[in-house]
């Protein structure tokens, strides 16, 4: 891994575009076709009561499991025995089978499976690797 200063900067800083993105992405959806996967990707009720878990605490999380995304998928492009494709691929099955797994965690009522929903949730993850791809390749630059 690179020690240069300026490569954590962009990790963090592209660590929190991404995860501001992804939220952005599923708020227009819910906007648009009256969903709630902004909701859902935030939701910790089945860790934290939701009545005192303020947004910013909820959203600090995802931005964390993003961090731990990014970092992740930095050490496999750097692993020359690693197939950078493949990780992604395991990225996106894991993404798949969250949506539904977050629905049977949730506490709350809110939190519906619709086989429509769950495309829109695909769809906003896979936008996400294609983004976080493309961060992992410009970032080779610090080598």
């Amino acid at each position: 891994m690179p020690r240069d200063k300026r490569f954590y900067l962009y990790y963090v800083l592209w660590g929190i575009a991404l995860t501001l993105m992804l939220y952005v992405i599923f708020v227009i959806v819910d906007q648009l076709f009256h969903m709630h996967l902004a909701g859902l990707i935030l939701n910790l009720d089945f860790l934290l009561d939701p009545a005192h878990t303020p947004f910013v605490v909820e959203l600090f999380c995802h931005l964390c499991i993003t961090l731990v995304i990014l970092a992740a998928s930095l050490w496999v492009d750097r692993r020359r025995g690693w197939n950078f494709k493949l990780w992604l691929g395991i990225l996106a099955v894991f993404f798949i089978v969250l949506y539904p797994l977050m629905i049977g965690l949730s506490q709350r009522k809110i939190f519906q499976y619709h086989f429509g929903a769950h495309v829109l949730w695909i769809v906003g993850h896979f936008i996400f690797l294609g983004l976080m791809a493309g961060v992992v390749k410009h970032s080779r630059r610090f080598e």
